[in-house]
């Protein structure tokens, strides 16, 4: 995986300044489990985006073998046919095999899994499952500000103006609702991923309402140019278990862009949020580390060679995923590492966290 945080897409929709934002509901999400051959029962969350043509849809999501249960991301495109292609990578990027297909009706999917080495194509057959599950509804608003531009472009002294001082500057915001949990619950989801979205950034502000947050932008003065992200993740989606992520991404006109994401692990039943300590058996905090030191290292390489930590001990990533198979850890930039060393991850699988993680976790 490259990173789970990108489960969500974004569409860019201009329009004039101070018109009402854009809003764009096209978004669609699917979990479906099915076979790759004759006996790798798998199951797959994606979430598909029309274009703003309309006449391609994008695909990202995850699958993971029900009998191993680690994430492995894919991602790629479908065509007005329902054709499909998907290329799955591993977790520095490296492409492990692709599936191509079609998307029969609104809930079955089928064609061939490809190894990258060897060729070899195995058919599979995935069929949606939409029972003892979380359900959603997506909304996209943008928002597009251009006075500093025009303005600039207008300027006698235009010859001097850098790259960024001509550019409008512009926002998205990408959101999840969850609809069809008991509604103490999804009030309780939605509000906490509602908050968490308007206060992220890079600012000290937290911001009222989604529309203030959009318009922003209107009146920056610290980065007259801006362009920004903002987006919500369905990471895991289980009957017991519902992680969903909250990003955000901007590019100011510095040296590189920068952004990152907050996980929220949820007990679909009552909305409350699981913390890591709620997970850990009494006591268990060191042997946690130990494991995920391990594991890091085995995922991501030396931590002395590669200065992970800055010449500091090994830190534990603060989000976490509670997967089908264990648990996934996602460092965000700069916490683990320079930022051209991307967002690590490690996966320590279940049969490694007995004696660790509470039963009813595993």
């Amino acid at each position: 995986m490259k990173t789970l945080l990108n489960l969500w897409l974004l569409v860019i929709i201009p329009f004039t300044v101070f018109a009402q934002p854009s809003v764009n509901t096209v978004n669609s999400y699917l979990k479906l489990k099915g076979k790759i051959g004759e006996k790798l029962s798998v199951t797959m969350d994606i979430i598909k985006q029309k274009e703003v043509s309309g006449k391609k849809q994008s695909i990202q999501g995850s699958y993971y073998y029900d009998n191993i249960g680690i994430p492995i991301d894919i991602g790629g495109t479908m065509k007005e046919d329902n054709s499909f292609e998907l290329t799955e990578v591993d977790t520095k990027g490296g492409v492990t095999g692709t599936f191509k297909g079609t998307i029969i009706g609104k809930a079955e999917m089928k064609g061939v899994w490809i190894n990258p080495k060897t060729k070899k194509e195995t058919p599979f057959d995935l069929t949606e499952v939409t029972q003892n599950i979380a359900l959603f509804d997506f909304e996209e608003q943008s928002q597009k500000y251009c006075d500093y531009a025009n303005r600039n472009k207008k300027s006698t002294k235009k010859d001097t103006l850098s790259y960024y001082d001509t550019l409008c500057s512009e926002m998205i915001i990408a959101m999840i609702h969850v609809k069809n949990l008991k509604p103490a619950a999804c009030t309780k989801i939605n509000n906490i991923l509602l908050n968490t979205l308007l206060q992220m950034g890079m600012g000290e502000t937290k911001y009222k309402s989604i529309n203030e947050l959009l318009h922003s932008i209107d009146t920056m003065e610290d980065f007259p140019y801006s362009d920004s992200e903002y987006g919500m993740s369905v990471i895991s989606n289980e009957d017991n278990r519902l992680c969903i992520s909250v990003s955000y991404w901007a590019n100011t006109g510095g040296a590189h862009p920068n952004g990152y994401s907050t996980y929220f692990n949820f007990n679909p039943q009552t909305g409350d949020t699981i913390m890591l300590k709620d997970i850990l058996i009494a006591g268990a905090n060191d042997s946690l580390a130990a494991k995920a030191k391990r594991e890091f290292i085995k995922a991501n390489g030396s931590l002395e060679e590669n200065d992970w930590f800055f010449g500091n001990e090994f830190k534990l990533a603060y989000n976490f995923v509670i997967a089908k198979g264990g648990l996934l850890f996602q460092y965000n930039s700069y916490e683990a590492g320079a930022y051209a060393m991307g967002a690590p991850q490690f996966f320590i699988p279940k049969k490694e966290l007995h004696g660790i993680v509470k039963p009813e976790y595993l």
